[in-house]
C-alpha cells in the first residue's frame, strides 16, 4: 500500500493508518503549528495535508501539474512550507495562510533537489542531488 501515514500513541502504543485513494506516495513530512501533518505526494504531483483530529486529507495542486515534491521544510515564523520539486528543477514555497504557491526556478540544470534547510532570514538552502552544487533561494522578502 503506497501513500500511507501512520501515527502512534506513545502512551498506549496504539497505531492508526491514514490513507485515501488519491494518496499516491508520501515523501517529506512536516507538522505545522496547528498540528496539521503536511506531506509531499511525489507520484501524485501534489502537496497534501492531513488533519489528524478528523482524519481528513486535503490536496493542493502546485502550478506545475507534474510537480514532484520531495522533502518539506517548515518556516513556522513566516508561515511557509518549502519543498524541492525534483523534476521541474524548482524550489517551491507554499503559503499556509493563503494556500498559494510560488515556484523559484533554479539557476543550474538537473539539480534534482530533495531537501532544503531554512536560515533565520527565510532563505532556503539546498544541495543539488543531481549536480552536486550548493545553492540558496532568497525569496526577496527574507528579513
Amino acid at each position: 500500500l503506497n501513500g500511507v501515514i501512520f501515527s502512534i500513541e506513545p502512551d498506549s502504543g496504539q497505531t492508526k493508518m491514514y490513507h485515501t485513494p488519491e494518496m499516491k506516495s508520501t515523501r517529506g513530512i512536516s507538522v505545522d503549528p496547528s498540528d496539521n501533518v503536511w506531506f509531499a505526494d511525489y507520484y501524485g504531483h501534489k502537496l497534501g495535508m492531513l488533519d489528524p483530529r478528523t482524519g481528513k486529507v486535503t490536496f493542493y495542486q502546485p502550478p506545475n501539474k507534474y510537480a514532484s515534491p520531495y522533502g518539506l521544510s517548515l518556516d513556522a515564523k513566516r508561515g511557509y512550507l518549502w519543498y524541492g520539486d525534483t523534476m521541474a528543477n524548482n524550489a517551491t514555497r507554499f503559503d499556509l495562510k493563503t494556500k498559494k504557491f510560488v515556484e523559484y526556478p533554479l539557476p543550474t540544470s538537473k539539480a534534482f533537489i530533495r531537501f532544503m534547510g531554512l536560515d533565520e532570514r527565510g532563505r532556503a538552502w539546498y544541495g543539488g542531488f543531481g549536480n552536486s552544487k550548493l545553492g540558496v533561494v532568497d525569496p526577496g522578502d527574507a528579513d
